[in-house]
């Protein structure tokens, strides 16, 4: 009767494990399971049942390698208080997890008054984020729009590949983050998560604009 019990308890417990939205529990659930269908192996006939398990034992240690590597990234999901700034104004929805890897791809860096961060008529080499700081959209020496904290700038050409269709300049000193074409593009095709968070934060950024006739 205990062994019956025994054998239902560690299918029911596999079946948990596919509940669990997030990795490492359902990854620590299977590596019980496992362990119980161990158990249940040795016991449920005469002769323990080897080939269920060898392949129990080989789930087990993938699966405890796996939530290893889960456990030290979360254990490394320590953020500055200017990253908790972008993450809190920008990028709230995403997990920290996903949001860490993005953030170690980003470059940090500060520009006088008057410094033209994207020239028109050039290709975008790069996706800024303002982080502290004024910018006027500058086309054909007309001032159109201005950005603020936490606006991007040059996320039309990063998303269509065209050349700049208006200059940025910085209007006082100015603190940003930017991601290179490159690397971004990279690490979007590796990661769809990441991919599907920037163009959810483009958009909101481009509806904000249009609100505030601040479209170029």
């Amino acid at each position: 009767m205990l062994i019956e019990i025994l054998g239902h308890t560690f299918n029911l417990l596999y079946i948990v494990a596919l509940l669990f939205k997030d990795m490492l529990w359902l990854r620590l659930c299977l590596i019980v399971a496992a362990s119980l269908e161990i158990v249940y192996s040795f016991y449920a006939k005469d002769e323990p049942l080897w080939i269920f398990i060898i392949w129990a034992s080989v789930w087990i240690i993938i699966n405890i390698a796996q939530s290893g590597t889960l456990i030290r990234e979360k254990l490394n999901l320590r953020f500055t208080s200017d990253e908790l700034k972008i993450k809190d104004n920008l990028f709230s929805f995403m997990k920290d997890i996903d949001f860490r890897k993005l953030i170690d791809f980003a470059h940090w860096d500060a520009v006088e008054s008057g410094t033209t961060m994207i020239e028109q008529g050039k290709e975008v080499e790069r996706l800024i984020i303002i982080f502290n700081g004024t910018a006027r959209v500058e086309n054909q020496g007309n001032t159109i729009a201005h950005l603020t904290d936490y606006n991007f700038a040059g996320e039309i050409g990063f998303i269509t590949g065209k050349n700049a269709n208006s200059n940025i300049i910085s209007e006082d000193m100015l603190i940003y983050l930017y991601w290179n074409k490159n690397e971004l593009n990279s690490l979007m095709n590796k990661d769809p998560n990441i991919k599907t968070a920037i163009h959810a934060v483009f958009n909101t950024d481009l509806l904000s604009k249009i609100n505030k006739e601040q479209y170029f």
